[in-house]
């Protein structure tokens, strides 16, 4: 915009003069948090349509017309998962045509398991789980429900973060509004899962837009001195509508009721189009200030303002000038330009505040959902749960602008995020025993931390970026968010698996939680922890910058001492240019070294170069110096941390198949053999590529050896044993640097600190196998060995009941899932095709690995 067109019309002083927060401003606030109500429901509404449910086996011949879960039959029917009777199997049946009741116990073969096909529900609550038999190996469509509404929002948020820059804030908001209720009424009579899970995808696409448009539309309308105020309105009343959602399906407990009563009144966003006006600030932008002087003249009339003369010359200007000269203004290029993100991304600043904030609102997203997921199969009662840990987003809201205004935003969002992970971490060590108050408090003190972590980043984020662009950002950051709240539904099969091993934990806990068989793992576990720390830093020696400056052929000898007080350097080299430049020789006989000799008008790139010191990198070897190569030092740290990103999948899907003795010792030793073979590199392309490979290859062990460290102990002293494990790898780190001190070498170093790797071969034999993963695996054999080794070690003895059930795991092993029957790993070992079609083990993976790279 040009200077004059500014003074003909000053939005922020238009404002100023109206007032930040007058009573046009809250009524408007009002009528546009009512489809933030309505979207705060329709976001999480998915937590009750698929909601899991209490189910059993249905046991033809022994459940009548109208059965229940609870019947005497089950004891003799169905086998025992730790305290219950089992969802999902069920003891063969047998039947016998000479009696009438087939519901006998001698009919039944406890030593035989099958699989249920028929179910009974809880008869107090239907979802989809209930409508489509949606449990056992089919529970990951609960979840997919979850991520498939997330991914809704992901691809949505961007289109109508164009369209809404485009078109207007409250187009966006009524369109986005009509069609999720049109699509949210109709999933509600849904005939199958298919096209439940459609319609769930494409409400969702059309609703993704209506808070991020509300929520703009409401920033733009005050003043910057009352957006904290703004922010906190639209928050509680985004809270209110998560905890109506929970109080309506309290009270209905029926999917499709609850869809028809939640989306039947946002039929009200239609009259949205006259009800609410556009954005002042959008309309300004979109050189349209005749519309804009109109709402700011209203506004100063409810608001009873008084304007001042200039004000009121600026309006009348708006009003009667002709509007040429507002698009004569906007068209010109540099307007055009900033319109266009990709040229706004070519600013370092932008750039920067753009990729820090995708990171912050993708490890946001993921703990606020999975938060209040989780809120639902935490103990006590899961519709109380869900609306307490929604209202607890208000006084969080309001503390969260209060501390806004007090401290700024990024204090808020990094004080938030760090109260919110010592509360989820601390979540892992509450036992059964405690207290269900105390197990609530403490979620919900991780709720509200978050909570406060997401609304900073919202305002913050909106702050941040030009007005023209600010939804667009907004929607992609948004975006990115969502694919940690994708990642949030499958958290509830982490919680699963954690339930389906809770047989064991009494065996394990009677093996004692630090005994001297854990000493003795522990002390094995140092070798390859000190290893692995030294492989994953190396690269800062090896390829570590040290002194160097223009070797002057024509001054001084080929094998001339790094010296940077010659004399001859002060006519021989330009000030300041030392190390990569220096001044052409003229004389061509080869005369003396004199400064007559050089000339200073003439500047040439050095050929060769002088190195301090007795270090010897690779910057020396292959003379990486200078800003044309300087990029190829960094390029090694890149790469290595390249190759650890590779790993970590590769040594998730290793480990659970073949265990964890053997991920970490393979691992350890294919970067023995790497790291040796990276010593006799030629050049630096093939230095580069064995890097990359053995870090891809054999950088995991470190997750490995986490792993095994955590399962060798009991519960109360796995704190401890991340102690050891962090202690020895911070060792490596120190230990590492004597080794570079002592060789100064980087092949040498790298062959000092890469041969012990081969000792772990010996680990094949020394070190026992993870007796966790030896019974979830389906081991038993194996386990029940190693655990009775454990307790003679340990000098404990084992209670009647945990042999009994050893024996009667080993005794039934025969009956094992398919992919780990002796008769499948006989035909074909442990197949990749079985991992991959276990969604559950997929999801699974992919959001341990999310969790390890934030952290990292």
């Amino acid at each position: 915009m040009s200077i004059e067109a500014e003074k003909k019309f000053d939005l922020d002083l238009l404002i100023q003069q109206i007032g930040p927060f007058g009573k046009f401003q809250l009524i408007n606030y009002l009528l546009i948090c009512i489809p933030i109500i309505f979207t705060g429901m329709f976001s999480l509404g998915f937590a009750f349509t698929a909601g899991n449910l209490d189910y059993r086996c249905g046991i033809p011949g022994c459940d009548g017309d109208d059965p229940s879960l609870s019947a005497p039959f089950l004891d003799f029917t169905t086998p025992k998962d730790g305290d219950k009777f089992s969802s999902c199997q069920k003891f063969l049946h047998t039947p016998n045509a000479t009696v009438t009741d087939q519901c006998q116990a001698d009919l039944f073969d406890p030593t035989q398991l099958r699989d249920c096909a028929e179910f009974v529900y809880q008869d107090d609550e239907t979802t989809i789980l209930s409508e489509w038999d949606l449990g056992c190996s089919e529970e990951w469509k609960l979840s997919f429900v979850g991520t498939i509404s997330q991914l809704g929002y992901i691809l949505g948020q961007p289109v109508t973060g164009y369209y809404s820059d485009k078109f207007g804030r409250r187009t966006a908001l009524v369109i986005g509004g009509i069609l999720a209720v049109i699509l949210g009424i109709t999933r509600s009579f849904s005939v199958n899962y298919i096209m439940f899970i459609i319609l769930e995808f494409l409400s969702s696409f059309a609703c993704s837009g209506v808070y991020n448009s509300g929520f703009i539309l409401g920033l733009e309308l005050v003043g910057p001195e009352r957006r904290s105020l703004g922010v906190f309105y639209i928050n509680a009343f985004y809270a209110v509508g998560e905890a109506l959602l929970g109080f309506l399906a309290m009270l209905t407990k029926d999917w499709r009721f609850l869809l028809r009563i939640t989306y039947a009144p946002a039929i009200l966003i239609l009259i949205y189009r006259w009800l609410i006006p556009e954005s002042v600030r959008w309309l300004v932008t979109m050189n349209r200030p005749r519309a804009a002087a109109k709402i700011i003249d209203s506004a100063a009339k409810m608001n009873k303002s008084q304007l001042t003369p200039e004000a009121q010359k600026m309006l009348s200007e708006a009003f009667y000038e002709d509007c040429e000269i507002f698009s004569e203004k906007e068209n010109n290029a540099e307007d055009v330009e900033e319109c266009n993100p990709f040229a706004a991304l070519k600013s370092r600043t932008l750039l920067l505040r753009f990729l820090n904030c995708l990171f912050c609102w993708f490890s946001i997203y993921f703990v606020f959902f999975g938060l209040t997921l989780n809120s639902v199969v935490t103990v006590g009662n899961k519709y109380l749960n869900f609306i307490l840990n929604c209202l607890i987003e208000v006084p969080a809201a309001a503390i969260c602008c209060l501390a806004m205004d007090k401290f700024g935003r990024r204090f808020v969002v990094c004080v938030s995020l760090i109260f919110s992970g010592i509360a989820c971490l601390a979540y892992i060590f509450i036992t059964s025993d405690v207290a269900e108050n105390v197990n609530l408090a403490l979620f919900l003190f991780g709720k509200f931390s978050i909570t406060m972590a997401i609304i900073t980043i919202y305002v913050y984020t909106a702050e941040l970026f030009p007005t023209k662009l600010r939804l667009t950002f907004l929607s992609v950051c948004a975006t990115f968010g969502n694919i940690g709240a994708m990642l949030a539904p499958f958290t509830l099969l982490l919680k699963n698996r954690h339930e389906s091993e809770s047989n064991f934990t009494g065996i394990l806990e009677e093996l004692g939680d630090f005994g001297r068989f854990q000493i003795f793992a522990y002390i094995l576990l140092f070798l390859p922890v000190f290893l692995t720390n030294m492989y994953t830093l190396n690269f800062i020696f090896t390829a570590a910058e040290i002194d160097y400056r223009c070797r002057i052929g024509e001054c001084e000898a080929p094998d001339a001492p790094f010296n940077s007080n010659e004399t001859f350097l002060d006519y021989a080299l330009p000030p300041g240019q030392e190390s990569c430049r220096r001044f052409s020789y003229t004389n061509t006989t080869g005369g003396e070294c004199v400064a007559s000799n050089f000339n200073h008008s003439h500047e040439i790139a050095c050929n060769e170069f002088i190195y301090a010191g007795p270090e010897h990198t690779i910057v020396s070897e292959w003379d990486l110096t200078c800003p044309s190569n300087a990029w190829k030092i960094t390029m090694v740290g890149t790469f290595n941390n390249i190759g650890q990103f590779i790993a970590l999948p590769i040594t998730g899907f290793f480990s659970d198949r073949y265990g964890r003795k053997t991920a970490l010792i393979i691992g350890t030793v294919i970067c023995g053999i790497f790291g040796i073979i990276k010593s006799f590199s030629v050049n630096y392309p093939m230095f580069l590529s064995l890097e990359l490979l053995e870090m891809a290859l054999g950088s995991g062990a470190y997750s490995a050896c986490f792993v095994y460290g955590m399962e060798a102990v009991g519960a109360s002293k796995r704190l401890l044993g991340s102690v050891l494990i962090t202690s020895t790898y911070a060792l490596g780190q120190s230990f590492y640097g004597l080794i570079a001190m002592w060789t100064k070498d980087w092949r040498n170093m790298i062959r000092c600190a890469y041969a012990p790797a081969f000792l772990l071969i010996f680990y094949f034999w020394l070190m026992p196998e993870s007796v966790r993963w030896l019974l979830a695996s389906g081991h038993y054999h194996r386990a029940r060995r190693m655990i009775k080794k454990i307790a003679k070690v340990n000098r404990v003895t084992l209670s009647v009941d945990a042999q009994k059930i050893l024996d009667e795991k080993v005794a039934g092993s025969d009956r094992l899932p398919v992919e780990l029957s002796p008769e499948t790993t006989k035909k074909n070992p442990y197949p990749l095709r079985t991992v991959l079609h276990s969604r559950i083990l997929l999801w699974r993976v992919a959001t341990c690995s999310f969790v390890w790279m934030t952290n990292a």
